[in-house]
């Protein structure tokens, strides 16, 4: 980038001749600036500064560096100047940054506020209800692609116990080992464990929590997924452990059936995945799994009071989590006292997931070479731009995160 030129907002015209591009340069200026971002834009190989006027005193060493790699890139951005637009062009490679990630996202997160037009509005509601139709025809979430991914790569910048879910932090100084093992021992102190007592785990994942609780508290678990890489991985970490108060069962929790048997059951980042129209099934099979006076803990995201959906949503849906699904605290709420579970508490904990997947995005891109190794880079981008809209969603409060405790009664 040694020959490109720095460009002042009067010097556009004579180097950019072409009035189509002129005027997307002018559209893109005039929205960032009103909201008063500070940053380089590059195309191709000239670069600009976007500065509000009332900025003069900022220090240009400092500023990240927004790329479009080619004009057509920027110019076919500017048609539509949506956030799902850059992060789609930004997966296939055609938009790069420099410098701070979350100065970065910052800065693309003013397109949230960009309100749709007539004719978007209508075509996002075609599309979701496309999507909506899609997930409708599926029993069970679609986790195969995004958690069958190379087991590697979770390794890279997951925690030592590869907890894929919010983890907690009691001060700000924990790593995240540390703020992963706090929820475990405040599960374990919210379940009761005591040696022998039967656990089960609805979406154990890589199996971390259930070796984590069969070792240091005795129970007997028992960890469900239906991902078969998840669940190999799991029963080999176990093998390789020597622990033997456990068991992996590859299964929709739907065909997994002991009443009455289970002290304690699990369902940590896994409820998101469960359509509102199984509430009654899912909550259900809570209710019947566990013994009478059994607990469960429930970790979720749900939507704030500020959850906007749109372009964040369509992102998830598209290139993450196929058929997820984000509900209000108050509508789980009622779908768990609808089964007939009593609920002891709840609360929001918001902060500690801005942070887990904070954590999780410098681990990515410290081990950027690793993970690059044993993943496409489309899959690592897809990565960067997920965590990163999720730290920044959750910072600002427009997520929340609940941990619920419930029990099933005499």
């Amino acid at each position: 980038m040694s020959n490109i030129s720095i460009v002042s907002k009067n010097q556009c015209e004579p180097i950019i001749r072409d009035s189509l591009l002129s005027n997307c340069i002018l559209k893109f200026r005039q929205f960032f600036e009103r909201h008063g971002c500070s940053f380089y834009l590059v195309i191709g190989n000239q670069r600009l500064l976007i500065n509000p006027k009332e900025s003069n005193k900022i220090n240009v060493h400092e500023l990240c560096t927004v790329i479009f790699t080619t004009p057509e890139y920027f110019i076919d951005f500017c048609s539509s100047f949506r956030l799902m637009a850059i992060a789609k062009a930004f997966i296939e490679g055609k938009v790069a940054y420099r410098g701070d990630i979350f100065q970065v996202v910052n800065i693309v997160d003013k397109l949230r506020d960009k309100p749709e037009t007539a004719l978007e509005r209508i075509r996002n509601l075609f599309l979701n209800y496309i999507e909506l139709i899609k997930i409708a025809a599926r029993k069970t979430f679609s986790s195969s692609e995004h958690y069958s991914l190379n087991t590697r790569v979770y390794e890279l910048f997951l925690d030592k116990n590869m907890q894929y879910t919010c983890a907690l932090f009691n001060h700000a100084s924990d790593d995240l080992d540390t703020a992963q093992i706090n929820k475990l021992q405040l599960i374990a102190e919210s379940l009761e464990f005591d040696p022998g007592k039967k656990h089960l785990d609805i979406g154990c994942g890589w199996g971390g929590a259930i070796r984590y609780f069969a070792d240091k508290y005795s129970v007997e678990c028992t960890g469900i997924t239906n991902c078969k890489m998840q669940a190999d991985y799991a029963q080999a970490s176990l093998e390789q452990a020597g622990i033997k108060n456990c068991q992996i069962v590859k299964s929709d929790f739907s065909d997994f059936s002991k009443p009455n048997y289970f002290d304690s059951i699990t369902v940590v980042g896994m409820l998101e995945h469960v359509k509102k129209s199984r509430y009654n099934e899912f909550f259900g099979h809570i209710h019947k799994s566990l013994k009478p006076g059994g607990k469960a803990y429930i970790q979720c995201i749900t939507k704030s009071p500020k959850w906007i959906g749109g372009d964040g949503s369509r992102f998830l849906q598209k290139y993450v989590f196929p058929g997820y699904h984000i509900d209000r605290i108050d509508n789980i709420i009622k779908g768990i006292k609808k089964a007939k579970l009593n609920v002891e508490s709840y609360k929001d904990y918001s902060h500690d997931y801005a942070l887990t997947t904070r954590h999780w995005l410098n681990n990515l891109m410290r081990n950027e070479g690793l993970i690059l190794d044993s993943l496409p880079q489309r899959d690592f981008n897809i990565f960067i731009a997920y965590l990163s809209m999720a730290s920044k969603l959750f910072e600002d409060g427009r997520g929340s995160l609940y941990r619920i405790l419930l029990y099933k009664p005499e």
